[in-house]
């Protein structure tokens, strides 16, 4: 059989092709900050492949109140065909867990998991959750899918690309800037911090 560059090309550019279809995605990156000072980081991944698309949030905190304190933060969520089909996060203090959750998808409705609770969603499909609020600005939506809480967070329009959404945990505030999420304030009953996306 003899060779041929011209098919080799061919085949070469068809694999590199589909090989940049396969997985596509973002990365973002942020810091925390209290008070002037940076205490933390985090990264909030999206990636597609074919008909599955994976969120991934991480972050690490240290901060000081009367004791040095570590908060580590890791949450993936897995949609399929645009359907969330399973998720799982998790919270630590110093190391020991503080809350963790787990969503999978059922035949006509959600099980989730919070510690020694178990929740059912009452819902076929969810379309948009917690994760995806970092990489979209939320214009056309009202409420966004929490498998922290096990529920819908009511997403209120503050104007100026600004949203807020509220928990038993506290008030965040997002604020975007080309579609991207630039800002969360983030306040509570013991701080109130910034988690804020670094420039280029």
């Amino acid at each position: 059989m003899k060779f041929n560059p011209t098919v080799s090309l061919f085949l070469l550019f068809v694999v590199l092709v589909a090989t940049s279809l396969t997985v596509r995605g973002q990365v973002l990156h942020y810091e925390i900050v209290k008070g002037g000072d940076v205490i933390g980081e985090m990264v909030a991944k999206k990636e597609i492949s074919g008909k599955q698309m994976v969120y991934s949030i991480s972050s690490v905190t240290n901060f000081r109140m009367l004791v040095k304190l570590r908060v580590d933060y890791n949450l993936t969520e897995t949609y399929e065909g645009g359907v969330l089909k399973s998720g799982h996060a998790i919270s630590t203090l110093n190391g020991a867990v503080q809350k963790e959750s787990k969503v999978e998808r059922r035949a006509n409705n959600y099980h989730i998991e919070r510690g020694s609770d178990y929740v059912t969603y009452p819902a076929a499909e969810i379309r948009f959750s917690i994760p995806e609020i970092y990489f979209t600005e939320p214009v056309a939506q009202t409420k966004v899918f929490s498998q922290v809480f096990g529920d819908d967070l009511i997403i209120e329009r503050l104007g100026n690309h600004q949203y807020q959404l509220d928990s038993e945990d506290g008030r965040n505030t997002y604020t975007y800037t080309r579609g991207v999420c630039s800002e969360v304030k983030v306040s509570r009953s013991y701080a109130t911090f910034y988690i804020r996306l670094k420039s280029d």
